[in-house]
């Protein structure tokens, strides 16, 4: 709740991060990497088996691939290239279909 309420100060210095990422066309590795750590469910504590792996992931680095995939959506909306692969879909599926004897 705390950085939801706190997002509108977090954006005037996270905005300008990003789209100077995305001009330059960079990101950081270190905002891909996830770190995999094993989180006790039941049981036992010394069996494996009674431990489930979760990811840790960069929060900045899941915030800018949100704001990348919307530019995105956008970019393809606007150039209907949905449209496109729509279509380009139901040709390939008609002719697998067609072709399948």
């Amino acid at each position: 709740m705390i950085f939801l309420n706190g997002f509108s100060h977090l954006s005037l210095y996270i905005t300008p991060l990003f789209n100077t990422l995305l001009r330059l066309g960079y990101l950081t590795c270190h905002w891909t990497e996830g770190y995999i750590v094993p989180l006790f469910k039941i049981g036992d504590s010394t069996h494996p088996e009674d431990y489930s792996g979760i990811t840790l992931l960069s929060t900045f680095g899941k915030l800018f691939t949100k704001v990348l995939n919307k530019i995105l959506n956008l970019w393809a909306e606007n150039y209907s290239v949905y449209c496109e692969a729509v279509k380009l879909w139901a040709q390939l599926i008609t002719f697998l279909f067609l072709a399948t004897p």
